[in-house]
């Protein structure tokens, strides 16, 4: 997998050994287990500037599988990385997001505050993280195990993702042991209404 990083903050910019978010992402994809021949195309840290953005997330997308952002994604003024992102996004990823803002918000009441964007770029995906190395290291928990697929997915690999739907139709449910309420109706449904 192919993975561009990237830390968007102005104060890094000309102090790049303080980047511990781009220093945490680099370690986490490197070290990954789960996720298949990880090689970092590209790690940079540019200025909180829409049109840097969006301009280095184009660029990343044309050769990168996934492209994941640190930083810019608070409430400050001078915080836009999720609006840059979306103006560049072909589709968006709302399930994601979602996703990530429930294990930010798990960690601490403070995680509300962050405004997230993910979406597909051409053939690849684009993930905005928060800018703090903690923050980092959960949302990573989020998104290691459907990177891969997402990639095989965008990038048509058939026979990745078939494996990969078939183990989990295999996989029960965490309700399936549940039964079904019966109503002495054949479909399911109550007779309430009838």
């Amino acid at each position: 997998m192919r993975v561009g990083l990237l830390t968007i903050s102005t104060s890094r910019v000309s102090h790049p050994e303080d980047d511990r978010s781009g220093q945490m992402l680099y370690k986490l994809f490197t070290q990954s287990a789960v996720l298949k021949d990880v090689t970092i195309v590209d790690q940079s840290i540019i200025e909180d500037d829409f049109e840097r953005i969006t301009a280095s997330i184009d660029g990343l997308a044309n050769r990168c599988d996934l492209v994941v952002t640190t930083g810019g994604t608070g409430i400050s003024p001078l915080d836009m990385t999720p609006e840059a992102t979306r103006h560049i996004l072909e589709k968006e990823c709302p399930g994601i997001v979602v996703a990530l803002l429930q294990r930010c918000i798990a960690a601490t009441p403070l995680g509300a505050l962050s405004r997230l964007a993910a979406g597909i770029v051409r053939q690849c995906l684009v993930v905005n993280f928060p800018g703090s190395p903690k923050a980092c290291q959960e949302c990573f928990e989020v998104l290691e195990p459907m990177a891969q697929h997402a990639s095989d997915l965008l990038t048509n690999r058939l026979h990745s993702t078939a494996r990969t739907h078939d183990a989990l139709q295999n996989t029960p449910s965490p309700h399936a042991a549940d039964p079904v309420p019966s109503n002495g109706n054949s479909n399911g449904h109550s007779n309430i209404l009838s």
